[in-house]
């Protein structure tokens, strides 16, 4: 009975989120501004830190366009760690292989063996270990038959893990920004071709 009640209530409260991040998705035609939004609704319902990476045409690297923790103080320190940690394109896991690849990673928990290797040099394992990561998953966006970019959900300071579950959960989320975004580029284009003409 537990069971049962605790998962009709987490099934409201996700039909909840969805209703609520749908409404704010429609309610602008910039990618970015969408990709923010995107972010900020999963703190804290979905994840303690999120962020959004996006490889834009031409590039080889992906870059950050939004993170979202509930501290403004400790956003402006995981942008500035993005910036001296950058994700390269060649990367075998998380943001650059989950882009690559199209598909999504899921780490139920990590473990002090994955920081590790998933670490530059030595300064970025301190980092790592600083921010608390228990649990993390990352899932691609896809956007106009190609894979745009990646969001990254993580459970840190809460010390929740994900499942399998919520894996299909955050899919579904970036399923829904993906359709926003290829939505608001039409849009703009569309603007575009007005002004010309």
């Amino acid at each position: 009975v537990f069971r049962d009640g605790s998962a009709s209530a987490r099934a409201r409260v996700r039909r909840d989120f969805l209703a609520r991040a749908g409404e704010a998705l429609v309610a602008s035609i910039d990618y970015a501004e969408i990709l923010g939004t995107v972010a900020r609704f999963a703190v804290p319902t979905l994840a303690d830190w999120c962020t959004v990476h996006v490889v834009e045409p031409g590039e080889a690297a992906p870059h950050q366009v939004a993170v979202a923790h509930a501290d403004p103080a400790k956003i402006t320190w995981a942008r500035g760690l993005g910036q001296r940690f950058p994700t390269t394109p060649d990367d075998p896991t998380g943001v650059a292989a989950v882009i690559r690849t199209g598909r999504s990673e899921l780490y139920s928990e990590i473990t002090r063996e994955q920081l590790q290797r998933s670490a530059r040099d030595a300064e970025h394992e301190r980092v790592l270990r600083a921010v608390g990561v228990s649990s993390a998953m990352v899932v691609p966006l896809h956007v106009r038959g190609r894979t745009f970019g990646a969001m990254t959900f993580v459970h840190a300071e809460s010390g929740r893990h994900y499942s399998q579950d919520d894996l299909s959960f955050a899919e579904d989320f970036a399923r829904r920004a993906a359709m926003a975004i290829e939505n608001a580029i039409a849009l703009k284009e569309a603007e575009e071709g007005r002004a010309r003409e």
